[in-house]
Parts: structure tokens; sequence; C-alpha cells
């Protein structure tokens, strides 16, 4: 019962990553986090139908843990290189003739694009807004921050990296 099931699961996360790189290579406009969380939903439903189909006494909850447990590690690993400025500059540096380059052109090609992208999702999501005299924290955004500071304060979190300033 449980080898068969997590062969399922196996299989089933081995589909979502073809279905995934697919996607990838398609180009469609959905974010990489959409496609990643819609391919597995899809992928692991079509597993367990078939699993219940073809296997006698199929568990479902083996099939969905091993699955799920391989998705999450992807999730993850997939997320730093889809989202990590630093691996983006250096996968920038190694691209160069010279494997260097000065930090005008770093900020430009790097980082200005990757922070302009996050002003936009915070405008997008109602956390900022885009005023003449520049950018200001909206009601939305002020009860996030106090959602987080409470966060911080039962966690006890006094200096957390970047966002403890």
């Amino acid at each position: 019962m449980a080898p068969e099931s997590f062969i399922i699961g196996l299989l089933s996360f081995g589909l979502h990553l073809i279905f995934f790189l697919l996607l990838l290579r398609i180009k469609i406009t959905l974010g990489w986090l959409v496609l990643e969380v819609l391919s597995g939903i899809i992928v692991l439903g079509i597993s367990i139908y078939m699993g219940f189909n073809l296997v006698q006494n199929f568990s479902i909850w083996y099939a969905i843990s091993f699955f799920m447990f391989l998705w999450f590690c992807f999730f993850f690993v997939s997320g730093i290189f889809y989202v990590s400025v630093s691996v983006g500059i250096i996968l920038f540096l190694n691209k160069q003739p010279e494997k260097s380059s000065t930090i005008d052109v770093l900020y430009q090609e790097c980082v200005r694009s990757s922070f302009l992208q996050r002003v936009d999702f915070l405008i997008r999501s109602g956390l900022v807004e885009e005023k003449k005299r520049g950018y200001v924290i909206s009601g939305r955004g002020i009860s996030s921050i106090k959602r987080i500071q409470r966060i911080r304060k039962i966690l006890g979190l006094k200096i957390a990296g970047f966002y403890s300033k």
C-alpha cells in the first residue's frame, strides 16, 4: 500500500516539474508562484485520481505528503532564483566578459528593476500609494505594519535582518 502511494507522489512531482517548466517556457504572463501552485494542484489532482483508479489500497495521504514535501523543497529553492537580488547580481556578473562591473551598472541592471517591481507590487497590493510628492503608506499598509510589529513582539524578534531598522 505505502510504496505504491509514495511512487504516485514521486511521479506526480516529476510530472509537476515537467508541466511547470513547460508553462514557464510558454511565457504565460502569470507569475512563477502562480504557475508553480497551479501546476502542482492540477498535476496532484490528476495523479490522485489515477492512483485511486490504478492502485489497489491506494493511500492518498502517503501520496500527498510525499508530493508536498518535494513540492515545498522545490518551491523554496526555485524561489531563491526568482526573487533574490543577490543571485541576480552574481548571474549578471558571470555574464560579463570580465566577470566584473561597476556599482552603477549593477544598480541599473540588477537592483533598480527589482526595486521598481517591488514598489509596483506594493502599489497594486494597496499597501502604498503614489502621490505627487512621492510614495505614501496607505491605511492598509499601516494595518499590515501593525500586524508585523505585533508578531515581532509576540515572537520576541528585536533584530530581524533588514526589517528591524
